[in-house]
């Protein structure tokens, strides 16, 4: 509540000047799930057939959005930790803030996972954006367990998922290239009302006092 009280003090053109980031998991043929998936029939064959089951090849992407446009998808290809989360943020983002005129009024803002607030982490983007963080372990915090407040786990991901279920990749190299397609042609307009619809968001977080909203929009 404290976080969407502060986010409301501002106008929607803030909401745009936030570096809003997430990472997602994309698995490569996932395997069934038995407890989704029924299969009905007329009669019951009382059959059983030995199958074996196969993990999908899996690929983590990071995205963030600020001012209208994408910062380039970034690939984990293991687990996520501080160190390898620290060089992200030094080698892609701070880099492409940094090339853009009006660097100085943005924010930026991360979810609680374990790497993103380590004290390594938390200075650098305290070095860098000042007081401009949105997270864990710093004076504006991120509130824990709302991916619907986030306009990248709202929106974002849906539409990129739903790109790649109508694409159908065979390989990871194909996934990845269909993600970093997207998201480099993604209008900006529509990047910008998406960022601005997060104030929305916040209002009516606000009057459900912090309960779920999402059946509201």
């Amino acid at each position: 509540m404290d976080s969407c009280e502060f986010w409301l003090t501002h106008d929607e053109e803030w909401f745009e000047r936030v570096l809003w980031s997430d990472e997602k998991w994309f698995v490569l043929h996932p395997s069934p799930n038995k407890k989704n998936i029924v299969c009905w029939s007329p009669e019951n064959p009382n059959k059983l057939v030995p199958c074996k089951k196969v993990q999908g090849q899996k690929v983590m992407a990071w995205v963030g959005v600020v001012d209208g446009k994408c910062l380039p998808v970034h690939w984990f290809t293991g687990s996520v930790n501080s160190d390898a989360y620290l060089e992200m943020l030094q080698t892609v983002v701070w880099p492409a803030v940094r090339a853009r005129a009006t660097r100085h009024q943005y924010w930026f803002q991360q979810d609680g996972a374990p790497p993103h607030v380590t004290a390594p982490v938390m200075d650098f983007l305290h070095s860098k954006f000042g007081g401009r963080v949105i997270s864990r372990n710093s004076e504006h915090r991120w509130p824990p367990y709302s991916p619907d407040l986030s306009c990248l786990d709202f929106c974002f991901w849906s539409l990129v998922t739903a790109q790649i279920v109508r694409s159908e990749p065979q390989t990871l190299e194909q996934l990845k290239e269909l993600v970093e397609d997207f998201a480099r042609n993604m209008d900006e307009e529509q990047l910008r009302k998406m960022a601005r619809h997060t104030r929305r968001r916040a209002e009516l977080c606000r009057s459900e006092g912090g309960g779920h909203f999402e059946h509201l929009l």
